[in-house]
């Protein structure tokens, strides 16, 4: 969905991107209150094979409540360059004079929006300055629902309430890049000194792909064993309980970004062995957060004799050890004949 669309560019890409993935069933939703820029819009669609009335495309505003905005009137020779235009509370409340005329439109409450569907991809959020109230009021249907949000930015001040607001609600900073501004004194809004827009990249942790990298490696593991002495190359199951700590859930089975459990050798200087044994694979298809899974796991014991320590931790496949991110291993001393 893309809120402020202009001509639809990411709710267009969005769907190319989707479509060359062979995903087919694809929705796409946007907003624009500008006449001549929502013409683009449906004119951007069907150019790229996503005909514009079987998507919901809204000739209309986005807001907090539902209501009636006004839009300033461009004129025809302006539109192809003026995309930086908002919705006003009272017909003539812009004080620049090429934007004196101004014509009603439709406001949709963005919680509307929201609840239409179970799940959202991605929202694009660029409403030249209510993109902080816009998420605020809508902020726990987002968290619930919405998998990533990418914001277009036009103060400081919105990007600090912005990462404020998010990181408060849990979610995950994946990229920003500042807006860019020039000061001076006595400016009628903190908007009319930004010369570049910015742009924040939000992921909800919440809602991941099975293949998405963690931001949570949180885990508890415990065993009834708490020594061993085995021979040296010997084999020996470990019966192990894992609990998911974190914040988010653990996908197992046989695909990419899956989360086994494994184990590592340290000798006695700490230096951990180059050899990475065999894993134990989740016995549920997903393990959620404070959720428990029984696994037994094969341990082979190193070929040289001494003393030992036998590091058991989950691992994401591809991405990283959790004892890596932090979190505590089970540690055995291990004593090898």
């Amino acid at each position: 969905m893309e809120l402020g669309a202009g001509f639809g560019p990411w709710s267009v890409a969005g769907g190319v991107a989707a479509r060359r993935r062979g995903i087919r069933n694809i929705r796409l939703y946007a907003v624009e209150a500008d006449p001549q820029h929502f013409r683009s819009l449906r004119q951007h669609f069907a150019d790229n094979g996503f005909q514009p009335d079987q998507h919901p495309l809204f000739e209309a505003a986005i807001g907090v409540r539902a209501g009636i905005a006004y839009w300033p009137v461009i004129d025809d020779s302006l539109a192809t360059e003026q995309w930086g235009c908002r919705p006003l509370q009272t017909p003539h409340s812009n004080t620049d004079p090429q934007f004196h005329n101004t014509r009603a439109v439709q406001l949709i409450p963005v919680l509307d929006l929201i609840a239409r569907e179970p799940v959202w991809d991605l929202v694009h959020i660029d409403v030249q300055g209510d993109e902080v109230e816009i998420c605020r009021c809508s902020i726990d249907e987002l968290s619930a629902r919405v998998r990533r949000i990418v914001v277009g930015t036009h103060s400081r001040k919105i990007e600090g309430d912005l990462l404020e607001l998010m990181s408060h609600e849990g979610w995950v900073l994946e990229h920003e890049k500042p807006a860019k501004f020039t000061f001076f004194p006595n400016p009628p809004g903190l908007e009319s000194m930004t010369t570049i827009d910015g742009t924040q990249i939000w992921r909800n942790p919440r809602l991941l792909h099975a293949e998405d990298p963690l931001t949570s490696f949180s885990q508890e593991i415990i065993s009834s064993v708490h020594e061993l002495r085995v021979k040296a190359g010997a084999a020996y199951t470990m019966h192990i309980n894992v609990k998911n700590t974190g914040t988010q859930p653990w996908f197992g089975g046989n695909r990419p970004g899956s989360v086994d459990a494994g184990y590592r050798w340290l000798d006695r200087a700490g230096k951990i062995l180059p050899i990475e044994g065999s894993r134990a694979f989740l016995n549920q298809s997903v393990i959620r957060p404070g959720e428990s899974d029984q696994l037994s796991l094969e341990v082979t014991a190193p070929a040289s004799p001494g003393v030992y320590d036998l590091w058991i931790s989950m691992v994401q496949e591809g991405v990283n050890w959790f004892f890596d991110r932090g979190a505590q291993p089970l540690v055995i001393r291990a004593t090898i004949e």
